[in-house]
């Protein structure tokens, strides 16, 4: 499609942990901006995967007229995946 993703493993490539795990850590309601900013700057124009996708509303209120595309698949199956995502966040 022509974009430069943002991918779960962009956050280790680009040393983004602490600024997610402050995301996280706050819901959302806070930190966000600073991801955004490092993500733009960093010359990414789109985001799949987590912990991007944990974020969806955040960023479509940001970006209002972004495109989103929604892949789905079995609820077992999701589970098994997210289940063996490696501890880039602490979700906890």
């Amino acid at each position: 499609l022509g974009y430069t993703p943002y991918h779960m493993s962009e956050v280790l490539a680009n040393d983004h942990s602490e600024l997610w795990d402050h995301v996280v850590k706050t819901g959302g309601t806070d930190g966000i901006d600073n991801v955004i900013s490092a993500m733009v700057d960093g010359g990414y124009d789109a985001t799949t995967d987590c912990p991007s996708a944990d974020f969806s509303l955040e960023l479509l209120e940001r970006y209002p007229d972004a495109k989103v595309i929604l892949l789905t698949r079995p609820e077992d199956r999701w589970i098994r995946s997210v289940a063996q995502r490696p501890p880039i966040i602490n979700y906890a």
